[in-house]
C-alpha cells in the first residue's frame, strides 16, 4: 500500500533530480504553483492531502520521468513503500475488444489475463491494456501500458479508450459527450474531429495512467 510520505518524497525525489523547487515542477507540470508546497500536504486540521494521479502524471510528462523512475524514488527514499500497489489485469487491446475479457459496460471479465503492479488508489475494476500497434505513435508507442478505470468520470479534454459496437476498439481524445452524441480525436491528431453516435458505442473508458 502507498503512503502518504512516499509518494510525497517522490515528488520532492522528481523535482531535486530535475532540478527544479516543488512549485517550478508544478509550473512546469501546468499545474496551480503551490500545488506541491508542504503547506499543502495536510489540511488545517492535520488530514492528509493527497497528490492526485492526473497530477502525478502530468509531473511525469512535464519531466520525462516514466512511471518506474517515481516508483524507484518512492522506495528509495521510504523503505516502507516496498509493498505498495495491487495486482490489475492486463492484456493486449485487441483482446480487450473481445466480449469474454471485456463485458459490455466496460468491466473486465475473469479470464486469462496476465497482471502487473499498479498503485492502489482506490479505483474500483482498474485493468491494463498494452498498446500494441503503432497508430498512436508518437503519444503512445508499441509496448506502452495504458491503464484504463471504467468507473472513473469522463471529462471533456480526457484521453480515453473507446470500444465501438462493430468491434473496434480505440485510444482516442474526447472532445465533448452530450446525450446523442461524442465528438472524439484520434490521440495524436487533435484538428481531426471524428463525430460519432452513442448508440455506436459499447463501453468507453478514462486512461489514467500510461507506463512507457
Amino acid at each position: 500500500m502507498i503512503t502518504h510520505t512516499a509518494i510525497w518524497a517522490a515528488i520532492d525525489g522528481i523535482a531535486e533530480r530535475y532540478k527544479l523547487s516543488p512549485s517550478g515542477l508544478a509550473r512546469a507540470a501546468g499545474l496551480d504553483a503551490t500545488t506541491f508546497n508542504k503547506s499543502k500536504r495536510f489540511t488545517a486540521s492535520g488530514r492528509e492531502r493527497w497528490p492526485s494521479t492526473e497530477s502525478i502524471a502530468k509531473v511525469l510528462e512535464a519531466t520525462g520521468a516514466n512511471f518506474d523512475e517515481f516508483v524507484s524514488l518512492m522506495v528509495a527514499t521510504y523503505p516502507d513503500a516496498e509493498g505498495f500497489g495491487v495486482s490489475i489485469p492486463l492484456i493486449d487491446m485487441d483482446l480487450a475488444a473481445q466480449e469474454e475479457f471485456v463485458d459490455h459496460e466496460g468491466l473486465p471479465v475473469q479470464a486469462d489475463w496476465d497482471e502487473i503492479n499498479f498503485p492502489e488508489f482506490g479505483h474500483e475494476h482498474m485493468f491494463a491494456l498494452e498498446v500494441i500497434e503503432d497508430d498512436y505513435e508518437p503519444v503512445y508507442w508499441a509496448g506502452d501500458i495504458l491503464v484504463i478505470s471504467p468507473q472513473t468520470e469522463i471529462r471533456r479534454g480526457d484521453r480515453v479508450v473507446v470500444k465501438y459496437c462493430d468491434g473496434r476498439i480505440k485510444a482516442q481524445h474526447l472532445i465533448r459527450k452530450s446525450l446523442k452524441r461524442i465528438e472524439v480525436s484520434p490521440i495524436n491528431n487533435h484538428s481531426e474531429v471524428i463525430e460519432i453516435n452513442t448508440s455506436d458505442v459499447e463501453w468507453m473508458s478514462r486512461i489514467i495512467w500510461v507506463r512507457q
